[in-house]
């Protein structure tokens, strides 16, 4: 199985706020979709040391650039299901790519057809 890491994993994943996420991060190697590096990367309350963190973070992964098939995608997810825009690319990032989603945020993500969720926190 594949997978891709939503913003939220791979916040508390580098910033060691959470062992789940850590090792996860370390034992799967995910993607991500470009949309969670410029999130994060985005993020305003990041210190140079963890802006530093994350770069060298997102130097070693696959990102997952923006698509004809991703935005198409985004676009028919967004006409049928209310969803941050953010969140329905990466979505569709992960439809289109054939990968189960890892994020904190399941209820983000709810009732999407055909995208597999996996929440690494529930026990």
């Amino acid at each position: 199985m594949s997978f891709l890491a939503d913003s939220n994993i791979i916040i508390y994943a580098i910033s060691g706020k959470h062992d789940a996420a850590i090792d996860f991060i370390s034992e799967t190697f995910p993607s991500v979709s470009v949309i969670s590096k410029m999130e994060v990367l985005g993020y305003s309350n990041l210190d140079r040391v963890q802006y530093d963190q994350f770069i060298n973070f997102f130097d070693i992964v696959e990102i997952l650039t923006l698509t004809n098939q991703i935005v198409n995608k985004t676009i028919e997810i967004r006409r049928y299901r209310k969803i941050k825009l953010a969140d329905a690319i990466i979505a569709a990032t992960a439809l289109v790519n054939n990968l189960t989603l890892v994020t904190a945020n399941v209820e983000d993500f709810k009732n999407i057809p055909g995208l597999l969720v996996l929440n690494i926190f529930a026990t």
